[in-house]
């Protein structure tokens, strides 16, 4: 391996896409190059989209720093039917009507859940009992019954509702599981319920229009290849990227602007600064850098 001094280090603000695992994820953004290793702060589930924080290189040391923080999301409760993974993927283990439950049952239901709540983990879930993930017991016939946890549910909001579906926001602490919110509330109702959709839309003070699609970061990353190739084949020497200088007769060398923009041995996510991202997707530079060099000093 390289010495990790030479390589891209810092947060990327990744925006989650539909049926795919967080580790699905990273093993995607540990493809691209410079990129030896990589994790995450928090897991979202497969069916779940939306912010996810993933750190590269020297930055995840900083991954136990995100881990507490509280997390916004988007979701849709589908009541009237109960299934085995508490979510939309499951199978359905009972249905009951729905057509006696008013809209003012449902506010009274929902907002009831605020504050602090005691909450147990679903037997489909990347908890681990043993050393191994819950859904591998639960998958094998023979799920794992975890006591209940207390967790906080700062705010809830119903945003819309066309029942059977209800469309809510919360936020909640870390280690909330909206999949059990949404069967708690059915259960509440007397009719069951499930999560139907999720998205994630804040974490650790990041927000979705922080976030960059995979697909994008994978093609910012294949821009900057070609144009370091161009770069060096026909003007040879320095430009200033992102609070850096490049030298791209040697694109692995880093010289600070100014000793302000000086990070260590940690790059400002050059990843996607060097790449010239702007719109919507960019990243608040400014929080990362900061975090980013604390984990330079970190090592230091």
């Amino acid at each position: 391996h390289k010495p990790m001094a030479d390589e891209t280090s810092g947060i990327l603000i990744v925006d989650k896409p539909q049926d795919m695992t967080s580790a699905g994820v990273v093993r995607r953004i540990k493809r691209l190059s410079s990129i030896r290793k990589s994790g995450h702060t928090g897991t979202l589930d497969p069916m779940g989209t939306g912010v996810m924080i993933c750190t590269i290189n020297r930055a995840t040391r900083l991954s136990r720093f995100f881990l507490e923080s509280p997390k916004k999301y988007t979701a849709v409760l589908r009541i009237g039917v109960e299934t085995d993974t508490l979510d939309a993927t499951g199978n359905v283990l009972a249905t009951r009507p729905v057509d006696k439950i008013s809209e003012q049952a449902v506010f009274d239901t929902v907002n009831g859940f605020e504050g602090e709540i005691e909450q147990r983990p679903p037997a489909y879930s990347a908890l681990k009992h043993k050393g191994v993930p819950l859904y591998k017991y639960a998958r094998k016939g023979a799920p794992v019954v975890k006591p209940p946890r207390k967790v906080v549910i700062s705010s809830i909001k119903i945003i819309d509702m066309d029942l059977p579906d209800i469309r809510f926001e919360v936020t909640c602490s870390s280690g909330t599981y909206i999949r059990t919110l949404c069967a708690d509330i059915g259960e509440k109702l007397g009719c069951g319920g499930h999560l139907w959709q999720l998205r994630r839309t804040a974490s650790c003070g990041f927000v979705i229009d922080d976030a960059f699609e995979l697909l994008a970061v994978e093609e910012l990353q294949q821009t900057r290849r070609d144009r370091d190739r161009r770069t060096r084949r026909i003007t040879p020497g320095r430009e200033r990227v992102g609070g850096v200088v490049v030298d791209h007769e040697h694109p692995r060398r880093r010289h600070p602007c100014t000793d302000r923009h000086r990070l260590g041995h940690v790059d400002e996510v050059a990843l996607l600064l060097a790449a010239g991202a702007t719109g919507s997707g960019a990243c608040r530079t400014g929080r990362a850098a900061q975090a980013a060099a604390a984990a330079g000093g970190a090592r230091r």
